[in-house]
């Protein structure tokens, strides 16, 4: 199972992006460059990032500044003097050309972490947005830049250890910043470095194709909590999207979430949430909406996703389930208890809240996808199986689709699948399963249930199909009373009583007066 969730992100990010396939193609190369220049015992430790421990938490937020008190805390002018001595104890150290070493690292980040730490007080304890003498410093001293140009000169073995520490240093940064409408990502000596540490973790799992890693959280935390900044404040997203060209990194921080999407972990559910605020945040921009329906590669991965998931879920449901007499659909206890079950109905309720918060743009593109790339190709085939089980199961999957969708494009997705495509003997697939009812089998059960749930959503065509088709013969009426159904009177009486059962409040409705009838 985790080689699949590996197989799709790897795809995932190759979709749509010829950026990603020319780094993997120059891999090799930079692996035998890096292989000349260490030793063989460095080249043992550099196939396996578990040989290196990651570097401490980073104490921003959670370690207490050394001989804190309430006189310190209390006086700016003591900040900016610890400020100084950590500043000058990293800069004796990256300013040292000798070789880049786990301990060197581990120094770096304790006191860079203290840094970071006095500059979020700085921050805080301001009223009013304003750069204070700690963050002048970062500016005049180009402090990340300095910091993330020596973590990146770090042997290959020892680049996860840098890339963690960075990253958890600007997830506490960006996450603890209580002041209102100061956001440190709107300097750009602050915003670009952490754009440049992205980059490098981005090359990173290009690099070892897209395997798990410990990276792989802190790199998706970090662009979470940027979506939940971008969230706070709209503004923020001039910082972050390039207007005009074709890169694929017009937009990075959405790029970059898009291969974590249907990973089956905590971080899947990381990107889901990151993603869902920036569709959120982004509704009603239609530059940012033209960017990801036409040129960002995230519509059909929503629908691949949908696929893959729905491809891992057992043929014969019964293998799986305690299918009894009276079973008929998947509950939410069969859900909760099944990795399959659980990451196919996660996958459609991530989809049906994309739809939900999305631009209609980008809507509009995924439910083409979702049809086009998973109904037509995948759910159709399914229901037409000649097995039994397969049908059953494959029934009970599509019902589940019903079950979870609750927008209406999607919904009438759906619907369309039945109402539209046809078997292979031009028949359309709800008369097929209509016709699956006779038997009085599991099968049976199964098609009864999809069915009445079909009935609830009170879609006229649906019902047509369903009710009304059979009605229209008259073949019920005595042969006596069609003469009756004929005179004008007795149609038009029939018709003004129906009428006259609309409620009195909606009749100011313009949607609904449309006829003189209407008018009191």
């Amino acid at each position: 199972m985790e080689g699949l969730w590996t197989l799709m992100r790897r795809w995932f990010s190759q979709l749509g992006s010829s950026s990603a396939t020319i780094t993997r193609s120059n891999s090799p190369s930079a692996n035998s460059l890096n292989s000349s220049q260490h030793s063989q015992s460095t080249n043992q430790i550099g196939r396996s990032s578990s040989f290196v421990p990651l570097p401490p938490s980073p104490p921003v937020g959670d370690i207490p500044i050394a001989n804190l008190s309430a006189d310190f805390a209390s006086d700016p002018g003591c900040w900016e003097e610890s400020f100084d001595s950590h500043w000058k104890q990293v800069k004796e150290i990256i300013d040292d050309v000798g070789e880049v070493t786990y301990e060197k690292i581990v120094a770096v980040f304790h006191h860079f972490g203290q840094m970071c730490q006095l500059f979020m007080m700085e921050m805080n304890a301001q009223p009013e947005p304003a750069i204070g003498p700690i963050l002048d410093r970062y500016f005049t001293y180009q402090i990340m830049d300095r910091i993330v140009d020596w973590s990146m000169e770090a042997p290959q073995f020892l680049s996860s250890c840098c890339q963690v520490g960075l990253m958890r240093l600007y997830e506490a940064m960006v996450s603890e910043s209580h002041t209102q409408n100061h956001c440190l990502l709107v300097h750009k000596p602050m915003l670009l470095p952490m754009i440049r540490v992205l980059e490098w973790c981005k090359r990173s799992a290009e690099k070892r194709n897209f395997t798990p890693s410990t990276i792989d959280r802190h790199f998706v935390m970090l662009l979470n909590q940027v979506c939940a900044k971008l969230a706070e404040d709209a503004t923020l997203l001039h910082f972050f999207f390039t207007f005009g060209g074709d890169s694929d990194d017009q937009f990075l921080v959405f790029s970059l979430l898009i291969p974590y999407l249907y990973d089956p972990s905590d971080v899947g559910q990381l990107a889901r949430d990151a993603v869902l605020l920036i569709l959120s945040v982004s509704r009603k921009l239609n530059y940012v909406a033209a960017y990801i329906s036409m040129k960002s590669n995230f519509c059909p991965v929503v629908a691949t996703g949908l696929s893959g998931c729905f491809s891992q879920l057992p043929r014969n449901v019964g293998a799986i389930l305690y299918v009894g007499e009276d079973w008929h659909k998947i509950t939410s206890g069969d859900i909760e208890e099944y990795p399959s079950l659980s990451n196919f109905h996660m996958s459609l309720l991530f989809c049906n809240a994309v739809i939900q918060v999305a631009h209609e743009h980008v809507v509009s593109q995924v439910i083409t996808y979702i049809y086009n790339g998973f109904l037509l190709p995948v759910v159709l085939p399914s229901l037409l199986q000649s097995g039994q089980e397969e049908l059953i199961s494959s029934t009970a999957y599509y019902h589940l689709c019903f079950e979870v969708a609750t927008e209406k494009s999607l919904l009438h997705a759906l619907i369309k699948l039945l109402l539209v495509e046809q078997s292979g003997t031009n028949r359309k697939i709800i008369e097929v399963i209509i016709d699956r009812i006779s038997p009085g089998n599991k099968l049976s059960q199964v098609s009864l249930s999809l069915l009445h749930t079909l009935i609830s959503l009170r879609c006229e065509d649906i019902m047509f199909d369903l009710v009304f088709k059979y009605l229209l013969p008259c073949t019920y009426i005595h042969s006596s009373q069609f003469p009756r159904l004929r005179e004008r009177k007795y149609v038009l009486n029939a018709a003004k009583s129906l009428l006259s059962l609309i409620p009195e409040c909606t009749l100011k409705s313009e949607s609904v007066i449309i006829y003189p009838f209407f008018e009191t």
